[in-house]
């Protein structure tokens, strides 16, 4: 539920209904934060967005992105 946090880790690949895709190493979700982190050469992508680097912390909708060793490139 709402209190709840998923860890997975080793070649993760996960794909939301909401339309993005999370590709890395090691990735957590805090549900009572809204915060999704991804660590090893992590890759978010959604619609034309495309996220890249060593950490990446994001809630849900992608509004809010912290990456740190990549950047964050719009469009294809």
């Amino acid at each position: 539920p709402n209190t709840s946090e998923i860890f997975l880790s080793g070649g993760v690949v996960a794909v939301y209904s909401e339309g993005w895709r999370l590709k890395c190493q090691e990735a957590s979700w805090d549900f009572a934060k809204n915060l999704i982190s991804a660590q090893g050469g992590a890759e978010f992508t959604k619609d034309d967005i495309f996220v890249y680097g060593d950490e990446i912390q994001t809630d849900r909708e992608l509004t809010k992105i912290k990456v740190a060793g990549g950047g964050v490139r719009k469009g294809k």
